[in-house]
């Protein structure tokens, strides 16, 4: 069996320690870690933890940038370079083929420079050479930033946004307490892309007291308008720590704060306006028929649990606690 530090694919020489190679574990992924069990070809074998396959047998394009020092294997790429043919020993070459070779490279590496055109100056011929210098440069930054980009493709759909969890009717559940046609209809009676609700939420209380407050002025918020929702019904229904938010949502603790306070204060001007008392004709039409006749002009009912508390000291506190319902 091929051991971790070597590559294991057969008549494969090349070990770990080779600075010019690279080695690949096998992929997670059952459908392409069987092409690669077929691809290497070896009699009953089953890869462990620790089989590795080599750079060397993995074309150019299989890498996203070949460049690093330690090469990312590109998503479903299969090693195919292989030459399972018993190989002779080579042999040495003597001292004469090595010069021949090397003046062989020399007029090679010589061939492919970039020589002056015919009527091109001394100072053309440099910024040509630097010219080429940026645009490889470039053409290299230019790779790089997609890796970064779909880094962060990934990452933010591993972030605790609304986006993230909405359709996972369980989560939305747990975190906010609403389903999603509920917060939907939450949503649309905030109506947050209203200018007052904008202004609102943009800017805190504390600096709408202090200057005069136009459309669109404050602060670009770091988190869009439905994850501050949620993050306030977090807060509400599970009593996360401003700190455990912070953690959560990716932002210091001063941001939190100032975000659950405008929206705290944003739910009471919008949901205050939601009459919670009915009118007196729907009271009478809706009143039991034994409130009727006893408590005709009954309004209200509200229902209250007394409890038993120690006895103050002081006279003056025993007066205010007295109750003159239950005698004590």
């Amino acid at each position: 069996m091929p051991s971790h530090d070597h590559c294991c694919v057969p008549l494969c020489t090349n070990r770990r320690g080779d600075k010019r190679l690279s080695f690949h574990c096998f992929p997670g992924n059952q459908d392409v870690r069987k092409r690669w069990i077929h691809a290497v070809s070896r009699k009953d074998f089953t890869p462990t933890a620790h089989s590795v396959v080599c750079s060397e047998h993995f074309l150019p394009e299989d890498f996203y940038d070949t460049s690093c020092a330690k090469p990312r294997l590109r998503v479903g790429a299969v090693p195919t370079l292989f030459d399972f043919r018993k190989q002779p020993a080579k042999k040495r070459p003597s001292h004469g083929d090595r010069l021949l070779a090397g003046a062989v490279r020399a007029a090679e590496l010589e061939s492919r420079k970039l020589l002056p055109k015919p009527g091109e100056t001394e100072k053309e011929h440099r910024l040509q050479l630097e010219l080429k210098a940026c645009q490889d440069e470039l053409s290299a930054t230019k790779s790089e930033m997609e890796l970064l980009r779909n880094e962060v493709r990934v990452l933010k759909t591993q972030l605790l946004r609304f986006d993230n969890i909405k359709d996972d009717s369980e989560q939305l559940m747990f975190f906010t307490g609403l389903d999603l046609p509920t917060w939907e209809r939450l949503w649309a009676f905030l109506d947050v892309s209203s200018p007052g609700a904008v202004q609102s939420l943009s800017v805190s209380a504390t600096e709408q007291e202090g200057r005069k407050i136009t459309p669109g002025s404050g602060r670009k918020p770091k988190l869009a308008y439905e994850d501050q929702l949620l993050m306030a019904l977090m807060r509400l229904r599970l009593g996360h720590l401003e700190e455990e938010l912070a953690y959560l949502f990716c932002l210091d603790v001063a941001n939190v704060s100032r975000t659950l306070q405008k929206w705290y204060n944003f739910l009471y001007l919008r949901l205050g306006l939601i009459p919670i008392w009915p009118d007196w004709e729907d009271i009478q039409k809706t009143m039991p028929q034994a409130f009727q006749k006893t408590y005709p002009d009954t309004y209200i009912v509200i229902d209250a649990t007394e409890l038993l508390c120690e006895r103050p000291a002081a006279p003056d506190l025993q007066s205010k606690l007295y109750s003159s319902y239950k005698s004590h």
